[in-house]
């Protein structure tokens, strides 16, 4: 999945994506998703506002952030 970070809520390990491939209009079509992050070193590399490239998988039936490019993301 790629994106831009629009919304970080640490508390309730929410990171939210507005889908988009970076270099091109991000949100012109597809509605912001929200993805669970339990990585929490993770959490100081990331800010709103960043392209990234995320891999998902379907944790417990939750999406969840499994990988950042170059970052893997592990309990």
């Amino acid at each position: 999945v790629q994106g831009k970070i629009v919304k970080m809520d640490k508390a309730s390990h929410q990171v939210t994506l507005q889908p988009g491939i970076p270099g091109q209009t991000v949100g012109s079509t597809a509605a912001p998703i929200e993805y669970r992050l339990d990585h929490e070193p993770s959490w100081n590399n990331l800010k709103v506002g960043d392209q990234v490239t995320f891999k998902i998988d379907q944790l417990n039936g939750v999406p969840t952030i499994v990988h950042v490019e170059g970052l893997l993301v592990t309990k």
